[in-house]
């Protein structure tokens, strides 16, 4: 019967040859890692960020869009005329939705006014909103521009509803509404000096009072 012989390994000499065959990365390894992350993330930032840009400008489009069809709905909800005026503001644009009212002196309650031939002073109507882009942090160097349907840049248009869905409009403060049949609509870019960059959305108004994003 043969000799039989067993073979003891020390703890320590397994451990070491686990250890060796689990080998990580050297330093080098990881420098080259995060070199080459850091020169994706060059790359990768100027992209980004005119999303990010051109992503803001779809935003304020559909805000001033919004503000359109939320006038025209209030304006038949509630039975009384609402008016949207645009103004250029400091530069970037704003507008302001009014909704006429009566009983203004206070001995009794406000009521809504179906007209649109009215006085529109702060007197005789009632602020719902206002977007003005020069106070928006969020829309820096970026301008909302109005055009007329013969495609002329305007400082001033009113544009009217009434409780029976009709649409008004007018480009200067004092002037009379007349029905609106044309297109007029909205620019809204972002500027570097007087040229503007990047995206621009159109927000059209059309005849029958709704808006919407051009294409």
């Amino acid at each position: 019967m043969g000799n039989s012989h067993i073979h003891l390994h020390h703890p320590s000499a397994l451990r070491r040859r686990k250890l060796q065959s689990q080998r990580g990365f050297s330093l080098i390894e990881l420098i080259v890692v995060v070199i080459i992350i850091a020169v994706l993330a060059v790359i990768a930032i100027p992209s980004i960020s005119k999303r990010m840009r051109d992503r803001r400008t779809s935003e304020l489009a559909q805000r001033v869009s919004q503000t359109y069809r939320d006038a025209r709905m209030r304006a038949m909800g509630r039975g009384g005329a609402v008016m949207v005026r645009y103004t250029t503001g400091s530069g970037a644009g704003q507008l302001t939705t009014l909704e006429g009212v009566v009983g203004t002196s206070g001995t009794c309650a406000e009521l809504p006014s179906n007209g649109c031939n009215r006085n529109w002073n702060a007197a005789d109507s009632r602020q719902l909103a206002s977007l003005n882009v020069d106070a928006s942090g969020e829309y820096a160097n970026m301008k909302v521009t109005m055009n007329d349907p013969t495609n002329n840049g305007v400082s001033s248009m009113d544009v009217c509803y009434t409780p029976l869905g009709r649409t008004f409009v007018r480009y200067t403060a004092g002037g009379n509404f007349v029905q609106l049949t044309g297109v007029p609509w909205a620019n809204v870019a972002r500027y570097n000096g007087s040229n503007p960059v990047g995206l621009q959305r159109h927000v059209v108004i059309l005849p029958n009072g709704t808006s919407r994003l051009g294409l």
